[in-house]
């Protein structure tokens, strides 16, 4: 809900969202954006509702994934 409620006060398209997550509590968010990564190590559950798998946390994977999506 704070997701969808901060993407609506900004003005940001779904498109324009990317989201991460590794554990059951990530599920609901893993619907927010069009971006959406589970990690590596995560629960089996979150990786099937994403749309891409980011390397593990421990390998620093949403550092690595940003870098890819914005090209630094």
């Amino acid at each position: 809900k704070a997701l969808r409620a901060l993407e609506m006060t900004l003005g940001i398209p779904r498109s324009g969202v990317a989201v991460f997550g590794d554990y059951l509590n990530d599920l609901e968010m893993m619907a927010e954006g069009d971006w959406s990564f589970a990690m590596d190590n995560g629960h089996g559950a979150v990786q099937r509702a994403a749309q891409f798998i980011a390397p593990r946390n421990t390998d620093e994977g949403v550092v690595q994934v940003l870098r890819r999506l914005l090209g630094v």
